[in-house]
């Protein structure tokens, strides 16, 4: 992880996040009366910040949906999100928070089944992942009927 980089001619800096749990957030929105603000270079300049990639687009199969969470604040600086979904770089094991817009740059087919699945409490009752009774091209099977709301790793913990 950087402390700052340069990504598009603006400076990113870690002291503009903070860290909630496992996982980074921005720590102050900013001011959406600039509509040529644009959300997208943050977004990867913040990724870029914390995980060294600087085109997480070519690399998709390295971020891993972790949970949704409480929180307004996507690591692009939107402050209207109503949930945050944690997403872990897989190669550094560095999680960060991006809102219901940004997610879909990561997991753009995923999403429509995750939010789907989220929609109807199919969730694990201790760290909010998603449940799946099968493995399907999206997601992996992680719990049984007789878990009653608990994926694998949270039965067995």
């Amino acid at each position: 992880m950087n402390n700052t980089v340069l990504f598009n001619e603006k400076y990113y800096n870690i002291n503009q996040l903070g860290k909630y749990n496992d996982f980074y957030q921005r720590l102050l929105g900013i001011d959406q009366s600039n509509l040529l603000y644009l959300y997208l270079d943050d977004l990867m300049g913040f990724v870029y910040l914390l995980t060294n990639d600087n085109n997480f687009f070519k690399h998709l199969d390295d971020y891993t949906l972790l949970r949704k969470e409480d929180g307004k604040i996507c690591i692009c600086g939107c402050d209207k999100c109503n949930d945050l979904y944690v997403i872990c770089h897989n190669p550094t094991n560095i999680c960060f928070g991006v809102g219901s817009s940004c997610i879909d740059r990561f997991f753009p087919q995923k999403m429509k089944s995750y939010k789907k699945k989220l929609m109807t409490d199919d969730i694990c009752h201790i760290c909010k992942v998603g449940l799946y009774l099968k493995t399907s091209k999206y997601y992996d099977k992680n719990t049984d009927k007789n878990k009653l709301g608990f994926c694998y790793k949270c039965w067995d913990a």
